[in-house]
């Protein structure tokens, strides 16, 4: 957006710079999730042994490392042994039974093979922000395709 590479961006956080706008969507329900077969090789898991399961988890980011701390887990990056900042390549290498990903249900209920394998509360939802540069407000076409977009992802979002 700041490059004016685009018009329109959702994020997961809130934007801070001044020259953008931003629309609170809704939070999009988070989970762990594992393929049947994991689940069945290492059984229920356990979440006060964190390091009994393969998480897998993102190379570069930190946001799980931070989110484990915040749920008094401390680890290091290393806690990771499948490591991949591409969230689709995560999820795929769960579905193929690497280990534990982090995903939205919105996609994992398309998978039944799929299993929550923690409880719903313990993996925070995200938070879904449309964004735009502030001058753009005023430009009927870009109002009316943040409009929309706004209206679809809220619709998706209560789905959920």
């Amino acid at each position: 957006l700041l490059e004016r590479q685009a018009d329109i961006a959702v994020r997961h956080t809130r934007p801070t710079q001044k020259e953008l706008i931003a629309r609170h969507i809704g939070n999009l329900r988070m989970g762990a999730f594992a393929h049947a077969d994991y689940v069945a090789q290492v059984g229920k898991v356990d979440i006060s042994h964190p390091d009994a399961y393969d998480w897998i988890g993102f190379d570069s980011s930190d946001l799980l490392l931070r989110r484990f701390r915040e749920a008094g887990i401390p680890m290091e990056r290393a806690f990771f042994p499948f490591r991949c900042d591409n969230h689709v390549a995560c999820w795929h290498a769960a579905l193929a039974g690497v280990g534990i990903s982090f995903s939205p249900y919105i996609t994992a209920r398309r998978w039944p093979e799929m299993q929550a394998v923690l409880p719903e509360r313990m993996v925070p939802p995200m938070p879904v922000w449309l964004t735009a540069h502030r001058e753009l407000r005023s430009s009927p076409r870009i109002r009316l395709v943040f409009d929309a977009l706004a209206d679809a992802l809220q619709q998706l979002l209560s789905t959920e």
